[in-house]
């Protein structure tokens, strides 16, 4: 006999949700096994980069957090980020290939750093990862003058590069990143407001191109601050300076010889267009390979329906970086269905071995750190849609394809591909929190509740 305090209709009808999944994964369980004991097969051939979390707990509390990491070869890195509710969720982090240019990107107090009208305190507060190597760079006392510091690297002209460090405010709360063609007025600044977590003003002087500024909560009062942009049109040789600042879009003022702010892990990505997870440096760039995710799991090519969940970290904007893929191990074996970057938006793509169809350019475009729940829908005559939801928001109804057709199966054996494209370096970066896969076509609320 069922107890009164129970809902047997509620109970029947989450199985039959359940008998509807291909496929379920999600990272609360910390682990990369599907939720029908698939085992996953994950790989990165070098340390990986440090993230945010602790534990396997799930925290409302920033102040909980702290940097994580490095992790040794093919141990995948488990992050904590803030789900729709605004909670602290565990999600998997998975980057392509980045190496950090920086050679000293710790020892603030090292020769690599020029330091100009200022000076480095080493060791002066607890860092991001809960040791206490967090430097303090303090002006001088000159009046009417810039109070900064700055690393030398080579770089591919007229490139948009990448350049971030964890800023912690004291007596100074606005700092200012440069990437500079040395020697010259050419380059690109963003400024931070330490005190509100606020990007304040982007500047692009000379030849200098598309400032962007981007900054997060780490916890305990530090911010990852990055900078971005095309700082030349011709040169190779460039720099990233570092500027106190006594107020937003302001470098020049009187140093009192004792004020600063905190700086610590430094990070060049050369070359490239957005940050990734940091990389750790003494004396030497480091490189952290790319990362990958996948599951052999026998699919009958039916109608169905992809969920994904995860936070948005660049590759949007890159042309056709992967959510993830569905097909033969090899990538251009078809029947193949997979959502890629259409620079600016996640599109769904199918390929029935004849007629290539790809859902309509209609939804908005996600920007770094938005939470995105992603919708995709292979339909009984082939044609493919696309719709997201962006932080809880509304969900967006993109425009469907044309029709394709549907053969029996996708070619054996068959692999669900997180990040990337299956034998392939087309890899996508972010902080993934489920993959869900169901029979027919299915809502977004459908798809965000089945377990």
């Amino acid at each position: 006999m069922v107890a009164p305090t129970q809902l047997p209709g509620r109970a029947f009808a989450q199985i039959s949700r359940r008998s509807r999944l291909l496929f379920s994964w999600r990272a609360r369980d910390m682990s990369i096994q599907s939720i029908a004991g698939v085992d996953g097969t994950f790989s990165r051939a070098s340390d990986g980069g440090l993230v945010q979390g602790r534990g396997n707990q799930s925290w409302n509390d920033s102040e909980l957090l702290r940097l994580v990491g490095p992790h040794a070869d093919d141990m995948p890195r488990f992050e904590h980020v803030l789900n729709a509710d605004g909670i602290y969720v565990p999600s998997l982090r998975l980057e392509g290939a980045r190496t950090n240019g920086l050679t000293r990107a710790e020892e603030l107090d090292n020769a690599a750093w020029t330091k100009t009208r200022s000076s480095i305190t080493a060791d002066d507060v607890v860092a991001p990862d809960g040791q206490t190597t967090a430097d303090k760079l303090v002006e001088d006392g000159t009046a009417s003058n810039s109070h900064h510091m700055n690393q030398l690297f080579t770089a591919t002209a007229d490139t948009t590069q990448a350049f971030s460090v964890y800023v912690k405010g004291d007596e100074r709360t606005f700092v200012s990143l440069q990437i500079v063609e040395t020697g010259t007025g050419n380059f690109v600044e963003a400024f931070f407001n330490l005190t509100t977590g606020v990007v304040g003003t982007l500047n692009n002087d000379g030849t200098g191109t598309g400032a962007a500024g981007f900054i997060e909560d780490v916890g305990n009062g530090w911010f990852r601050c990055t900078v971005t942009g095309t700082p030349n049109n011709s040169a190779t040789a460039l720099d990233v300076r570092i500027s106190l600042a006594d107020a937003d879009d302001s470098t020049t003022y009187n140093g009192d010889g004792t004020s600063g702010l905190h700086l610590w892990g430094g990070q060049v990505e050369i070359d490239q267009p957005f940050a990734s997870t940091y990389n750790p440096t003494v004396g030497s760039t480091v490189t952290r390979a790319l990362e990958s995710l996948s599951w052999l799991v026998p699919f009958t090519l039916q109608p169905m329906t992809i969920y994904s969940e995860h936070i948005e970290r660049g590759s949007v904007n890159v042309n056709d970086l992967r959510l993830w893929h569905i097909g033969a191990t090899n990538s251009s074996t078809d029947p193949r269905l997979f959502v890629h970057a259409d620079p600016g938006q996640w599109e769904v793509f199918y390929d029935d071995g004849t007629n290539q169809v790809e859902s309509g350019d209609t939804l908005a475009t996600p920007v770094i750190g938005d939470l995105v729940q992603h919708r995709s829908v292979l339909n009984p005559d082939g044609s493919v849609l696309a719709a997201q939801r962006l932080n809880g928001g509304v969900e967006e109804l993109g425009v469907a394809s044309g029709a394709a057709t549907l053969p029996a199966a996708f070619a054996a054996p068959t692999s669900i591909h997180l990040n990337i494209a299956p034998a392939s370096t087309v890899v996508g970066f972010g902080s993934y929190i489920a993959l869900k896969i169901a029979a027919g076509v299915r809502s977004m609320e459908f798809m965000e509740e089945v377990i």
